[in-house]
């Protein structure tokens, strides 16, 4: 669970106490037909908190990034990419407001938002901010039952990972890759560590993980 839902500085959260978290799968039992039974609104009490938390936390992610492209410039034949995964992209979105966070993520390789927990509409404004050395990945499958929680509870909103909507970046760097109808598991929502990837997907996330192009050479775009 993203910042495991307690608060900021890591006391639980009123009326919570000695109740396990979970983990954020826990967010895809919210239902319209249950988001006000007690369970429920504690779950997703935690997602709230863990999206508060997250804005709390800019200068602290942004720091790090920067120790990432200062370690990248001494070390300079080795590159490194960044992923972020559902909550993250919610992380990284209010980290761009700051600048030295934005500078600092042209020193990766490449950046790949995966099932990001954020809103769809509007999403190309700060999207287009992100420019690497490579390209940026936006994976989304629109049977990700812990995004369909979270757009409950977010009184319906459409979630970037579930659907990315007609307003896409198209900037010759942002790619969008569809899992919706793949083999990524009951509900989709961690596809990249599936047990069961067919061997193409599997070399596809090799590729963005290793900091690898992600078409070689006279390799022409294909489904995973």
């Amino acid at each position: 669970w993203p910042s495991e839902g307690y608060q900021s500085d890591g006391s639980e959260l009123p009326d919570a106490k000695n109740e396990d978290p979970g983990d954020e799968a826990e967010l895809g039992k919210v239902k319209a037909s249950n988001r006000s039974e007690g369970a429920i609104v504690k779950k997703a009490r935690r997602y709230r908190q863990a999206k508060n938390n997250a804005q709390d936390s800019v200068d602290a992610l942004a720091r790090f990034l920067r120790l990432l492209s200062i370690a990248r410039l001494q070390a300079n034949a080795q590159p490194y990419s960044l992923a972020v995964h559902s909550l993250g992209g919610h992380f990284l979105q209010y980290t761009l407001e700051i600048e030295a966070a934005r500078e600092a993520l042209g020193s990766a390789f490449h950046i790949a938002l995966l099932a990001p927990c954020v809103r769809a509409s509007g999403h190309r404004d700060w999207v287009e901010k992100l420019r690497p050395r490579g390209r940026v990945f936006v994976t989304y499958n629109e049977d990700d039952s812990v995004l369909f929680g979270a757009y409950i509870v977010d009184g319906n909103q459409v979630k970037l990972g579930a659907e990315p909507g007609t307003e896409r970046v198209q900037n010759g760097v942002t790619r969008y890759v569809c899992f919706s109808n793949s083999v990524v598991g009951f509900g989709g929502h961690a596809y990249f560590v599936h047990g069961k990837l067919p061997k193409k997907t599997k070399g596809f996330f090799t590729r963005i993980f290793n900091s690898q192009p992600d078409l070689k050479p006279g390799e022409h775009p294909r489904q995973v």
